[in-house]
């Protein structure tokens, strides 16, 4: 089930590819970022995802949003950099784990793999 994202349909958000524990983090990034741009048209959110136990966010800017690139793109780095430490699947704090096929997941002591090492 998707937490609701409605507020932020002009970024034009697309599916979720991520656990439901980082939506908080990813609802007050998209909030912080709502107060950069301001009314700035051209922001379009094109990828939500997990890789490597972080949290990615790809943009694009184009019209008004141009000029807020880098400071969007800092506001993403710090969401990506917290996800570290949030579990991907009920938001608890989390560690990185190694899952099956060495995959690495963020997740808290009651959703760590139960295969696999903690780096």
């Amino acid at each position: 089930m998707r937490s609701d994202f409605s507020a932020f349909a002009r970024f034009k958000l697309p599916p979720l590819e991520c656990g439901l524990g980082w939506h908080p983090l990813i609802r007050k990034t998209l909030s912080r970022i709502a107060a950069v741009v301001g009314d700035a048209s051209g922001l379009e959110i094109t990828q939500v995802r997990q890789k490597y136990a972080r949290l990615v966010i790809d943009f694009e800017t184009r019209g008004d949003a141009a000029r807020f690139e880098n400071a969007i793109a800092a506001v993403i780095a710090d969401a990506e950099e917290r996800s570290g430490t949030i579990c991907e699947q009920c938001g608890k704090r989390g560690k990185e784990h190694k899952a099956a096929l060495e995959y690495l997941v963020t997740r808290c002591a009651a959703h760590a793999p139960r295969r696999g090492k903690t780096t």
